[in-house]
C-alpha cells in the first residue's frame, strides 16, 4: 500500500515530467521541422525516455533497500563513469 506522501511525490513527478514534456515540444517544435522534417521528432524522444523513467522508477520502487545498499559502491561507481562518458562525443 502506496503512503499519502507516497502518492504526492508520484504526482509531483508526473505533473513536472508533463510541463518539461511540453516545454521541449515549445522550445524545439520550429528547428525539429525545419532539420527533421517533423516538428514532434525531440518530443517524441523525450517521451520515449519519459516512458523508460516511470517503468524504472516503478521496478526501482519494488526492490527492497537492502539490496540497493549491498550495491551502493557499484551503482556510485557506474554513475561516476556515465557522468564522464557524458564528457566524450
Amino acid at each position: 500500500m502506496i503512503s499519502k506522501n507516497g502518492i504526492r511525490i508520484v504526482i509531483i513527478t508526473i505533473i513536472l515530467t508533463l510541463i518539461g514534456l511540453y516545454e521541449v515540444y515549445s522550445s524545439s517544435r520550429v528547428w525539429a521541422l525545419y532539420s527533421k522534417g517533423d516538428s514532434f521528432y525531440y518530443f517524441n524522444k523525450q517521451l520515449i525516455f519519459m516512458i523508460l523513467g516511470y517503468i524504472s522508477m516503478y521496478i526501482l520502487s519494488k526492490v527492497s533497500l537492502e539490496k540497493i545498499y549491498n550495491l551502493d559502491k557499484w551503482i556510485l561507481l557506474s554513475s561516476f563513469v556515465l557522468l564522464i562518458l557524458v564528457l566524450f562525443p
